[in-house]
């Protein structure tokens, strides 16, 4: 019996019961499809990293390293598993051709640098996870450059230095577990041995990949403590494996998080649906339950009537939203198939989403029972004599026409009404509250992180050109060569140099650590602080916010600075933000003592009027091997990938919140006209045209539209921005001020958003029968 009355209600109404499925199977879908995106990054990355056998330490060294002090110093540690020096040679992008337009690579932000296989480890691996063998005229190219110049097997590589030109043969795609993501600014190409040799006498600069597998992982920072404390080759930047994870992952890290939020914030909508779905069926079936309840029904019978529907279109919906993740997965894991290949699925690939679905059934169930507690309320004479619930406007008996005194009939009935049931429209306006904010959210980010002032996140100051050069026995020589050269252009308007050090810190817990320092005077091109401001003085330095988590220090703390010499303090004059280097960077004006640079950075402004493109084509030209490129371009090339995401994600926002309010509208004008049938029926008794009818209803979802619309751009603009701030936060970046283009967020969007809604109330006024069937029995009925 109690099925099939629960089959005979899911067969009416059959546009409500499938709107509803649709906001049930969405979340579950949103939600699944996260989490198995978080078991496939998880597996290929260790998949990538198991095949690749990856260093859990690099040092880098521009220049010939001291190989015999560096091994006799691996003689007295039982800690390395395996050590290995990679030669690389650097060449110059401007060397460098990979397009037929003839284009070189001068103005791309990587560096180029050409290597053998490893024999050992740090394999770099095909599209088939194999470790790539190029033979003689061949060469296997980095991803990076395959997806940015849409390279294919069988192009043509060219470099050209002087009179020496040297022609390859693409014959493989290269996965690099160290250097594949685009933040990396470093890229590896795989030559043969033979073709190694070639490079290396035509071009001459070498630098060192200095790597370690340790017999413990975890130690890798302990272990690139010591050594640095020993004092071996190390004029480069060093990474540990736990760095190495964390930029491998972070723009899927990036897509997982927002999915995650998408579908927190539709299973809101679900619930509410629910909800006013529930109370809509228990106010049309206030009569029958009050004679089920006269005749001695039980109520845990009534309300498994209730449940056993929702529970059997819940759990449906989320197993179905579950089914079709497994299609939705493949579109969103493409960069992580691409970029790291495809980890074996076990149990836990599909238990995981399937817990997911699993979360928005529980959650269904939670809405149904709370809202189904109302039943045992419910009297079987007042039932009976009233006929239906109470419509929400509950200390609002009566409200007379004379309280309105607005022009026209219509706008005063609508008007009287919405207060009346205002809290049946204000659930309506909390469900265009939430399309709104999901459309807005992912869009002012997306509009901000393409936009230049993104730079100031990834703690570098504002500036026409960056010209970056690297630190090799020359490179201080070749560093006061271009300032001098620029010092007497006179196109120029600013130069700030910046030269990066490697320093040993004490935390507040006498616990020692190494830190990136850049020096240089940051009043020029200034940063973003989140407090205090940038070093003016000397025995001043400013951290990023992770350096300052890392180390519990805050403004005006002292820091300590370990130095051959002693142990030196500068105070911490501010905190800023920083995504780059995993977050941990400062800024000094100067050192105490100064050991070898890591890098050098010149940072220039040019005058009013002066041709930016062809300032950087003549100082391309003038201080090569140097690179120059303009910030706008450093910046797309560096979050390249990290756009091309969200891009994804925010169409998929924008259509799910779009179907989503186009979903809602039918459903609640569908039973808002189901539940005020009696209603219509007088008024078109007295004399109301079906046009005066639809109007009213038109202008009550107007107006909830437009106020829930506009509540949800505001939050959006403030509250969005400071749950984006709190993911970002993560990566080193706190506060995050979104850039907003005011005709999309403040005109476009709820424009389309009104005309949507508008379209669908008028084609369901326009279909709805309710409001034509009109006659003296039905008025004589009620």
């Amino acid at each position: 019996m109690l099925g099939k009355l629960i089959i005979s209600d899911l067969s009416g109404k059959r546009v409500i019961h499938l709107s509803l499925f649709l906001f049930i199977f969405l979340p579950a879908l949103l939600l699944s499809n996260a989490l198995s995106m978080v078991f496939s990054l998880s597996a290929s990355l260790d998949l990538l990293f198991e095949r690749s056998r990856i260093p859990h330490f690099v040092q880098m060294h521009a220049g010939e390293p001291d190989l015999t002090s560096i091994e006799s110093w691996n003689r007295g540690r039982d800690d390395i598993l395996d050590f290995q020096a990679v030669e690389m040679v650097t060449v110059d992008g401007s060397e460098l051709f990979l397009s037929e337009t003839g284009e070189s690579e001068a103005s791309s932000v990587m560096d180029v640098g050409f290597v053998r296989q490893n024999t050992r480890f740090d394999f770099l691996l095909d599209l088939k996870n194999e470790a790539v063998a190029p033979g003689d005229g061949e060469i296997a190219v980095p991803l990076f450059h395959k997806e940015k110049e849409g390279l294919e097997i069988g192009d043509t590589v060219t470099l050209k230095h002087g009179d020496t030109q040297l022609l390859f043969i693409i014959a493989a795609f290269t996965r690099d577990a160290q250097m594949n993501p685009a933040l990396i600014h470093s890229k590896r190409f795989v030559v043969s041995e033979g073709d190694f040799d070639l490079l290396k006498k035509s071009f001459g600069e070498s630098e060192y990949l200095l790597e370690y597998r340790l017999n413990d992982p975890n130690q890798a920072q302990p272990f690139a403590d010591a050594y640095s404390d020993a004092g071996l080759s190390a004029s480069g930047p060093a990474v540990t494996i736990s760095l190495f994870r964390i930029i491998n992952a972070l723009s899927d890290g990036i897509t997982i998080t927002i999915l995650i939020l998408l579908s927190f914030l539709f299973c809101i909508t679900a619930a509410i649906c629910l909800r006013f779905t529930l109370l809509t069926s228990l106010d049309e079936d206030y009569r029958e339950i009050g004679v089920m309840k006269g005749i001695g029904f039980p109520l845990r019978f009534i309300r498994k009537i209730y449940l056993g529907k929702y529970v059997l279109l819940g759990s449906s919906a989320s197993f179905l939203g579950y089914i079709f993740s497994f299609l939705m997965h493949r579109a969103m894991t493409g960069h992580i198939r691409l970029y790291l290949g495809s980890g074996a699925r076990d149990g836990a690939g599909y238990l995981l989403p399937l817990a997911g679905a699993s979360f928005v059934f529980v959650i269904v169930l939670v809405s149904c029972l709370l809202v189904l507690s109302q039943i045992h309320r419910i009297s079987a004479v007042q039932a009976l004599r009233a006929g239906r619930l109470s419509t929400g406007s509950r200390g609002i008996r009566r409200l007379s026409l004379e309280r309105f005194p607005l022009p026209g009939v219509n706008l005063t009935l609508a008007s009287r009404d919405l207060i009346l049931r205002g809290r049946m429209f204000l659930i309506l306006g909390l469900v265009f509250f939430l399309c709104a904010f999901t459309i807005l959210v992912p869009l002012n980010f997306l509009n901000t992180i393409e936009s230049p002032e993104f730079i100031s996140y990834m703690g570098i100051g504002r500036s026409d050109i960056r010209i970056d050069l690297r630190s090799d026995a020359a490179g201080q020589m070749r560093l006061d060569r271009i300032i001098a050269s620029l010092e007497e252009d006179r196109d120029l308007g600013a130069l700030v140099p910046v030269s990066t050090y490697r320093c040993r810190v004490r935390n507040a817990e006498g616990e020692d650590s190494r830190i990136n320092v850049d020096t240089g005077d940051f009043s020029v091109f200034p940063l973003e602080y989140l407090e205090g401001r940038s070093p003016r003085a000397e025995g001043e330095i400013s951290l990023s916010l992770l350096n300052a988590k890392e180390l519990g220090v805050q403004t005006g703390d002292p820091l300590k600075i370990i130095e051959e010499d002693g142990i030196f303090e500068m105070k911490i004059c501010g905190v800023y933000q920083d995504v780059t280097n995993g977050g941990y960077t400062a800024k000094a004006l100067t050192l105490p003592s100064k050991g070898e640079a890591l890098r050098h950075t010149l940072a220039l402004d040019l005058r009013k009027g002066v041709s930016l493109g062809q300032k950087i084509q003549e100082y391309s030209e003038a201080f090569a091997p140097a690179r120059v490129t303009d910030i706008d371009s450093y910046l797309k090339q560096t979050l390249g990938e990290t756009i091309v995401l969200l891009r994804k994600i925010t169409g998929l926002a924008i259509a799910a919140a779009l179907t989503g309010s186009l979903l809602i509208s039918s459903l609640f004008l569908r039973m808002i006209l189901i539940k005020d049938g009696s209603q219509i029926v007088i008024m078109r008794a007295l004399g109301f045209s079906r046009r005066d009818i639809g109007r009213q209803y038109l202008f009550r979802l107007l107006v909830v539209l437009g106020l829930g619309t506009i509540a949800g751009t505001l939050m959006a603009n403030s509250a969005g921005q400071t749950l984006v701030s709190a993911l970002w936060s993560l990566m080193g970046a706190s506060r995050i001020r979104f850039v907003i283009d005011p005709v999309t967020a403040y005109v476009m969007v709820p424009a389309v958003l009104i005309l949507l809604v508008v379209f669908t109330g008028m084609k369901i006024m326009k279909d709805d029968a309710s409001i034509d069937s009109c006659s003296m029995a039905d008025l004589n009925a009620e």
